[in-house]
């Protein structure tokens, strides 16, 4: 343990805020997504227990650390879903099938035109953190994604739109 701690502590500053998780605490200048908010803000004041964020449009909100994830932890930062029209249809034919979009910036756009953020939870797996689809999971298939979680009441394939 403690020559992990030591190699830790030689990595670049950049490479250790690189890690995934919410914050535990407040990283000025750190860009991240806000519950509640469709965009990413940047960290400005560190007050302790409440990090004071800018959002792109100007507006100010005040967070706890841990209610903030770093735009590196969401989607759009490492790529794992790309970009684009999805045709998301139920294997099993409960469901009707429907278009989804993937968007940069971690965020999607369902078949009503609303977008949600999503963020990455581990290797090839996501989470709807905010917006109308919150609470779906999703894992990575091919160049597709299978979405599912207790929102849903069966599990969609999602395969790039040609």
């Amino acid at each position: 343990m403690r020559l992990f701690s030591a190699l830790l502590l030689c990595l670049p500053a950049a490479v250790q805020a690189e890690t995934s998780g919410p914050l535990v605490g407040c990283e000025v200048g750190e860009t991240v997504t806000v519950p509640g908010f469709s965009g990413p803000g940047t960290i400005t004041q560190d007050m302790g227990a409440i990090c004071m964020v800018t959002m792109g449009d100007g507006n100010m909100t005040a967070a706890p650390p841990d209610a903030l994830l770093r735009l590196a932890d969401t989607g759009g930062a490492g790529g794992m879903l790309t970009p684009g029209a999805y045709a998301c249809s139920d294997p099993g034919g409960v469901a009707d099938p429907f278009p989804l979009e993937i968007l940069e910036g971690g965020k999607l756009r369902d078949h009503y035109g609303a977008e949600s953020i999503w963020t990455r939870r581990g290797e090839g797996v996501f989470e709807v953190t905010q917006g109308t689809m919150n609470g779906v999971t999703g894992r990575v298939e091919g160049t597709g994604f299978v979405l599912g979680g207790s929102s849903l009441f069966t599990e969609m394939t999602c395969v790039p739109q040609a």
